[in-house]
């Protein structure tokens, strides 16, 4: 009778990669040797664990552009608005390029109209909608401004009663620039 052992080993740390050990025997005796001797060896084998290098170094920061740093504080400023019935009126934050802010703003139950959006005041050939709520309670956000300019709401108040806006913007802003009811 013939017995075929085959063994597949990995040893550690890339020395051997892969090794097939065959046995094949014909006497039962030298079988059960060989067999509990490639046992043997196999067990010592995978006890043998792969060392895990670690380093204290950083890794380094694939795109530079996701950080920031800053020569002043971020600020953060909130704006009530009052709208009668069908007024409107216009906030805005002074940005530089490639600054953010993060906004929120809210109504006291009331729907109304908002545009989110940014110009250069001194460039007035184009403009850039970033969000438009046609009917809206409330909206929230971030903006990494595209250029340097005026980054900000119009309000419209559609509804027959007053409505109440509150505004609150925080970042790397100027100032922010209320232009009162239009």
């Amino acid at each position: 009778m013939q017995e075929v052992f085959i063994i597949k080993l990995t040893i550690c740390n890339d020395r051997i990669t892969s090794k097939y050990w065959s046995v094949r025997q014909t006497l039962p005796g030298r079988v059960l040797a060989h067999r509990a001797m490639l046992i043997a060896l196999a067990s010592s084998l995978m006890a043998c664990t792969e060392e895990v290098v670690t380093t204290n170094d950083p890794r380094p920061l694939e795109d530079v552009s996701v950080f920031q740093n800053h020569f002043s504080p971020f600020r953060s400023e909130v704006v009530e608005i009052v709208l009668a019935p069908g007024a409107g009126t216009e906030v805005q934050s002074v940005l530089a390029e490639d600054q953010v802010i993060l906004y929120q703003w809210n109504t006291d139950g009331a729907l109304v109209y908002s545009d989110f959006h940014g110009h250069d005041p001194v460039d007035d050939s184009f403009w850039v909608q970033y969000r438009e709520n046609t009917a809206s309670l409330g909206d929230y956000g971030s903006l990494v401004a595209p250029f340097s300019g005026q980054h900000g709401w119009y309000f419209r108040n559609d509804e027959q009663t007053e409505i109440v806006i509150r505004l609150r913007v925080s970042g790397y802003f100027t100032e922010i620039v209320n232009h009162g009811i239009l």
